[in-house]
């Protein structure tokens, strides 16, 4: 196929917008379009960059957009296509679907991969650590009780919703009572129920920058306006928060290993954050997504441990812990809003598999997850020893974040590298590497690499490092 010549660039140099975007937003338009067809090869990256006098990386971070984004797609020595699913999306939208639904299709989501695992892939634990037998047994035991085979009860299975406050008193200090809990299809339909049953459309909300995708869709599929956020080494900065939108009607934080930063939340800015909910009537949304595994000292309290109010919403998640296809995870919530989340809950898919719950019950009673949990803990130790061991030696210039707590850590390029082509660039040789900079709403002051280790063995993790060392060294800045 013959290359498409480019729709006109009109670079602007004096322009606020940086060039990348100023390409990727003409590219985009052109694809939305259909002046650039699916399928359609685009010259090649360093022609581009000559043809307009700019740097080849100013090309390669637009292009590396539009490939995050499924406009574009690369093909390993064939060149760069308008990708076929973007054309496609965008005619449906564009001809059938609501406003609500328009926003919903172009909200960015996390795609289930079906590939093998590859290192450094996150939010996921070795599943070879699981002790699928006992689960199994504890299976077999649900399928044989005829209670199981009926509508559920939309708020969850009570025997759970006792297991789980029992288990988050001890480990998060969190106060509930069984009843504030609402079982839920994993965290990411918690945060839409919070967003539906607590925003008015058009309501600013505080979002962490960078910051959780997922959670930044939900919120914008429910009509919020989001305030990004700048989060440093001790978490939200909450000072700017309140310079920004101070009549705010919620924030969303991940305090205990801030997602993708890994930094904590200090005590003093959880403080702060409760004070500012408090006097401003708001409320926050407590995404406690990894806070079982904590490698420096007993995990931190929940910052839902410190509300005397009622203002914290807490959100916690099974997937991570146990496997990503269990899809439960649950919500504490208030008494008085206890019955409005079951409602909802029930609207929205009438509740979690009995099946599931009570397998889950009985696991976690008879202290099976307590037990995978410490030992999970000590294998997710020796491989971030492995990988930041071997950060050092191969890669010193990178500075990283994130080693008390999770499942991942994060590593910060020195400024002027460009993480977002460092990362299509691994892909290519399967590694998944995550750059900081897609979870950014604003341009940040250098870029860096989100890191999982937890599912990947110790030798896999020693030779992806070597592996991404070179490509740091051959491809960027």
């Amino acid at each position: 196929m013959l290359e498409s010549p480019l729709p006109h660039l009109h670079l602007v140099t004096t322009s606020d917008v940086p060039l990348h975007r100023q390409i990727y937003k003409t590219l985009r338009q052109a694809i939305i379009s259909q002046k650039l067809q699916h399928g359609t090869k685009l010259p090649a990256t360093r022609a581009i960059a000559t043809t307009y006098g700019i740097s080849r990386n100013t090309v390669l971070a637009a292009f590396d957009d539009l490939i995050a984004e499924g406009f574009l797609e690369a093909k390993v020595g064939a060149g760069t296509f308008v990708a076929h699913r973007a054309t496609m999306q965008t005619r449906v939208t564009a001809q059938q679907l609501s406003q609500r639904g328009i926003a919903l299709a172009n909200t960015a989501v996390t795609i289930p991969r079906e590939r093998i695992l590859a290192a450094f892939r996150h939010g996921i634990g070795d599943l070879s650590l699981f002790p699928w037998d006992i689960w199994t047994r504890h299976y077999s035991r649900a399928v044989k009780q005829t209670s199981n085979y009926g509508y559920p009860d939309p708020a969850g299975l009570p025997a759970l919703r006792q297991a789980i406050a029992t288990h988050i008193a001890s480990t998060r200090a969190v106060h509930c009572n069984a009843e504030q809990i609402i079982i839920t299809s994993g965290s990411q339909q918690a945060i839409v129920l919070a967003a539906q049953l607590l925003l008015e459309p058009n309501d600013l909300v505080w979002h962490e920058n960078p910051g959780y995708i997922g959670a930044r869709g939900a919120l914008l599929t429910a009509g919020a306006q989001i305030v990004p956020v700048p989060v440093d080494a001790n978490g939200l900065v909450v000072a700017i928060g309140q310079q920004l939108a101070p009549t705010a009607r919620l924030a969303y934080v991940t305090p205990s290993h801030q997602y993708p930063t890994s930094v904590t939340m200090s005590h003093e800015r959880r403080l702060q954050l409760l004070h500012w909910a408090n006097t401003a009537n708001a409320w926050i949304l407590e995404d406690d997504y990894d806070s079982e595994y904590r490698y420096d000292q007993r995990p931190l309290e929940s910052l839902q441990s410190l509300d005397t109010n009622g203002r914290v919403i807490y959100i916690g998640t099974l997937s991570k812990v146990l496997f990503p296809a269990l899809r439960l995870g649950y919500m504490i919530v208030p008494n008085n809003l206890a019955a409005a989340f079951a409602a909802a809950r029930a609207l929205h898919d009438r509740g979690s598999s009995l099946l599931e719950q009570t397998t889950l019950t009985t696991f976690i009673q008879e202290r099976h997850f307590a037990r995978h949990i410490r030992r999970t803990q000590k294998h997710y130790l020796e491989r971030q020893y492995v990988l930041r061991e071997n950060l050092a030696k191969h890669i010193p210039n990178l500075e990283v974040q994130g080693l008390e707590a999770g499942m991942h850590l994060a590593a910060w390029l020195p400024a002027g590298y460009n993480d977002t082509h460092t990362s299509s660039i691994a892909a290519q040789h399967h590694l998944e590497v995550m750059p900081i900079s897609a979870y950014s709403q604003t341009p940040l002051a250098r870029g860096g690499f989100l890191l999982g280790y937890a599912a990947v063995p110790p030798n896999a993790i020693r030779d992806a490092v070597k592996t991404l060392a070179q490509i740091i060294k051959t491809n960027t800045q």
